[in-house]
């Protein structure tokens, strides 16, 4: 087929170890309808016979609530070079199956692809261990496809031997520790060589041999995305067999690519138990989402798609500047789950026009000897090139600087001066005329704040800029006519003064709502002769609002959002500013695992919100939860003719959980959750609060059969955090034939935050045959020891194996009745009779999900305070607002609050709360809920 002699080339698109795509490339992609279907013929040949490689057999698993995939080392994508002495697969003593082991001088590569996705994984950091033997401290080289950091993949010998090989370095090097025999899941003394970035789905992961040793075996490698996670022989054995992956991976020409040609073979990695593929595309992406007619271009065996060319979709050729849009649903009639429904890949043809340039539009600090370049436009045969310091002068141009090439370079530029340029395009068809972009060079002001172009910004924002590179001192100038500003001298009124270097801010005082500013800065410096150099003209729009707090200033320094938004915490420590000693009530405010101490993910607008978990039974605190922030600025709110307030907020929904008593002295909980187990519980709690020492009985009457390890009982937890202590004692559920599934056992959590254990190696043949109906009793004595009972009859009590147990708990407690279905999936149900609590014991009955997101119904309210006097209290109209969980703006009149006797001229503080202010007896529900946007408007209208 390939002579050598040509002027087209074969060269390969890529190297995935799936498949080898090739593909002609000539000096002219506008080819002849004849010469293509020639070439359609040889891409069809090549399509057939191309190999598929993947991990074929495989485990998964969700330790420790992670996702692991597992997979032996003997069952390899491919070695390079393929006939390589490099890698023997060999018998050995205790291995699962065959293991691989080196021999031989440093050379060789061998590769496996795996999927994450079959394991429930996403993107993100993993962490690769081996099952492994490898007495001599031997160690090799490993890199991941796409992993940030590692080198390119070698395609062809030699291979990198020794430490000295180029690109690599201990970050890449595995397994460098002696272990074994016996067998051992080894890691590495270079950890760094285990943590990778994976992708979604696919990935590939190559070992090059570095140390010949025929000492050290490769039995089963495994990824996890559980840092904490550590392998052992028993948790691969115990492993589920993969299912597979039924969706389509692999696309080709690959997702949101450029591809430069009017044709397109789109290939892609079949599905595990595809038969067929439907196949979708076309340049609308709802019409491909959505799989309608004009997009579906019908089922097909074959694992690609040819457009393009005559008789297939886009005959006439794709065009350029054109995105197009296609997805696979993998079909297999004779499965159940089929079609699999693939997402939307994308790929795009580049304009004809110029694109890409380099600087970027709008760049700032450009060296004034840059060389100026771009993307060419689709079939460009000759750029045009326009430059100048006037925008007009250079999108009206007509006659340019003809080039050859991509690249310009303009000679030395002026010191902090705006450019103009502009790319036209030739080919065979005509000129295409490009868009106009542009540059600063450096010593220019820049880095405006706010940005130029902003639209809602605060009517109280200070303007800031960063100074030119050889600025002493700026002129400032600021008003709301364009023309005015721009051509502003000193005398003018637009002109606002000088500020020295290092002052670079200025405050306008507050802006009328709703109103277009323009403002320029100069840099001066005396010396030379050039000064001053005019700034730019920038521009911004305020909102038609005050703004209270958007949460955007927030940070994990000098500005932590609790230093603002008081809550039941507090923070610092007495004596030493800052310090506050916490308000009582049971609201914490902010989220310590992010980089700003705010909520980063769940945001009504710009990057931030603020988080408040409230928790109305919290031992020791008030009843209800309440965060207040005492304001500096925006204290007048009657400025500007305002007249409402908005808060954005969102909450959780209600638990699927339930509580409920009928008849007198029969409960029904239901519940879901993944377990009361490993270090966060999830299931359903209905509990009263115990002081000191207590005991509580009860008959576990039902378990419904959710799962094996569904568990309904008793428990006495020291907190209603996931994470908490605890000691229960539970009955599980029975098989449909009368049996039992786990019987009766006793569990706890000895210290917060660790992974609970069980009687399970004490457990007797006795109790763990047991099932309901079973009496059940735990108790706990003045030293912190926990012990449990079963009992027939529920007055002869068999103490447990496990007593007495100790845990050390505060002296407020909550005790109660737990469920856990033990399945996501299920909501299970369990009955309780008989119910007895002694000891100092809360009169009431709450109940809540734990660990799993919901929130409790309670009211949720603003109060407004002057700096004496009593607080005006709005409580929204929804009674369960905390369960509302999508953003939702709340229009308060602020007459609501004048009405109560506030004065709106001087507003100190602004709190937000659950539950009912001032409650200290009356205990309620718990839940999380975001605050965003808190503003003033003069008239507002709720979405």
């Amino acid at each position: 087929m390939y002579n050598g002699k040509s002027r087209f080339n074969i060269l390969r698109l890529t190297q995935s170890p799936d498949f080898k795509l090739y593909y002609m490339k000539g000096e002219n992609k506008m080819f002849h309808k004849s010469t293509k279907q020639i070439f359609l013929g040889i891409f069809i040949t090549l399509l057939i016979t191309v190999p598929v490689y993947a991990v074929k057999e495989f485990k998964i698993s969700n330790y420790g609530g992670g996702h692991q995939i597992w997979f032996e080392a003997e069952d390899y994508d491919e070695r390079n070079p393929d006939t390589d002495q490099y890698f023997p697969v060999v018998d050995e003593a205790g291995a699962f199956g065959r293991a691989i082991t080196r021999a031989g001088g440093a050379g060789g590569m061998i590769s496996w692809t795996f999927n994450i996705g079959a394991a429930g994984g996403k993107a993100g950091t993993w962490y690769f261990w081996g099952r492994i033997i490898n007495p001599s401290n031997q160690s090799d080289f490993m890199i991941v496809q796409g992993n940030p950091g590692d080198p390119e993949i070698p395609t062809e010998p030699p291979f990198p031997g020794s430490s000295s090989a180029p690109g690599f370095t201990d970050e890449h090097r595995i397994f460098e520790e002696d272990t074994g025999p016996p067998w051992t899941w080894g890691l590495t003394n270079h950890e760094e060589a285990h943590t990778k970035q994976l992708q979604d789905n696919e990935n590939t992961m190559y070992i090059l041999h570095r140390q010949g040793n025929d000492t050290m075996f490769w039995d089963v490698f495994m990824w996890t995305d559980d840092a904490g996670y550590i392998p052992t022989d028993e948790d691969y054995e115990n492993a589920i067999p993969g299912g597979g992956y039924g969706w389509a991976l692999k696309p080709d020409p690959a997702d949101d690519a450029f591809y430069s040609d009017t044709w397109v073979s789109l290939s892609w990695r079949p599905g595990d138990f595809a038969i067929s593929h439907d196949v979708y595309f076309g340049e609308n992406l709802d019409d491909v989402n959505d799989g309608t007619a004009d997009a579906f271009r019908g089922n097909q065996a074959m694992a690609f798609l040819i457009a393009g060319f005559p008789g297939n979709p886009y005959p006439d050729g794709l065009v350029p500047g054109t995105t197009y849009y296609w997805r696979i649903d993998e079909v297999n009639d004779a499965n159940p789950d089929s079609p699999w429904k693939g997402p939307v890949w994308s790929f795009r043809i580049p304009p004809k026009t110029a694109y890409s340039p380099n600087p970027a539009d709008g760049s700032e600090n450009i060296r004034m000897d840059v060389k100026l370049s771009w993307m060419e436009g689709f079939g460009a045969k000759m750029h045009y090139v326009y430059l100048g310091e006037d925008f007009d002068e250079v999108n009206n141009a007509t006659v340019g600087i003809p080039h050859g090439s991509t690249t310009y370079n303009p000679g030395p530029l002026k010191l902090a001066k705006t450019y103009y340029w502009r790319i036209d395009e030739f080919d065979v068809t005509g000129t295409h005329k490009g868009d106009v972009w542009s540059f600063t060079t450096e010593g220019a002001v820049s880095g405006p704040n706010p940005a130029d172009g902003t639209v809602n910004v605060s009517p109280t924002q200070i303007l800031t800029w960063d100074a030119g590179a050889v600025a002493t001192s700026h002129e400032v100038y600021f008003g709301t006519d364009a023309d005015a500003v721009k051509n502003a001298t000193k005398s003018s009124p637009e002109y606002k003064g000088p500020k020295a270097l290092g002052e670079e801010s200025y405050d306008p005082g507050k802006f009328l709502l709703g109103t277009m500013y323009y403002w320029r800065i100069d840099e001066v410096n005396g010396v030379n002769p050039d000064s001053p150099w005019a700034g730019n003209v920038w521009s911004f729009t305020t909102g038609d609002f005050f703004v209270i707090d958007n949460f955007e200033d927030y940070d994990a320094g000098d500005n932590q959002i609790w230093y603002s938004w008081h809550d039941g915490l507090g923070y610092g420590v007495s004596g030493i500013d800052p310090y506050f000693a916490g308000n009582g009530t049971g609201a914490a405010v902010g989220d310590e695992t992010t980089a700003s101490y705010t909520e980063e993910t769940i945001v009504h607008g710009g990057n931030q919100s603020m988080p408040v978990a409230y928790d109305n039974n919290k031992q020791g605190y008030s009843k209800y939860s309440e965060v207040e922030k005492t304001l500096t600025a925006t204290r007048d709110w009657t400025k500007d003719n305002v007249a409402e307030l908005s808060i954005w907020f969102r909450g959780n929904p209600a638990s699927v959980g339930s509580f409920v008593e009928g008849p007198v002295g029969t409960y029904t909980i239901t519940a879901t959750g993944e377990d009361i187990w490993n270090d966060a519980d999830q299931f359903h709690y209905a509990f009263k609060t115990l002081t000191g020492v207590g005991t509580i009985v009860a008959r576990v009457e039902s378990v419904e059969q959710t799962d094996d390890w569904a568990k309904a009982g008793i428990m006495i937890r020291e907190t209603l955090d996931a994470g908490s202590k605890f000691a229960a004692v539970y009955i599980t559920p029975t098989n449909a034939d009368g049996t039992p599934t786990q019987g009766c056992r006793f569990q706890a959590r000895t210290d917060t935050d660790i992974d609970a254990t069980s009687d399970t190696s004490v457990a007797t043949a006795e109790q763990m045959a047991l099932t309901a109906p079973y009496w059940v009793k735990l108790d706990r004595d003045f030293a912190g020891n926990y012990r449990g009972y079963y009992s027939v009859n529920g007055s002869a009590w068999q103490p447990m194996s496990w007593n007495p147990l100790n845990i050390s708990m505060s002296s407020n407690v909550n005790v109660g009745l737990a469920l856990t279905s033990h399945n996501n999936n299920a909501t299970g149900k369990a009955v309780f009779s008989n119910v007895t609590i002694t000891g100092t014991v809360g009169a009431l009955w709450a109940n809540q999900d734990i660990g799993i997101e919901s929130n409790a119904a309670e009211p949720l309210y603003v109060a407004v305070s002057n700096i004496a006097g009593a607080p005006a209290v709005v409580v929204h109209d929804n009674p369960a607002a905390a369960q509302i969980d999508t953003w939702t703006e709340w229009v308060i009149p602020l007459q609501a609050f004048a009405d109560q006797g506030i004065v709106l001229t001087d507003i100190d503080s602004i709190a937000i709360g659950l539950g009912t202010q001032g409650n200290m007896t009356t205990p309620g529900g718990s839940g999380k809920m975001f605050i965003d946007d808190i503003r003033l408007y003069r008239q507002r209208t709720a979405p």
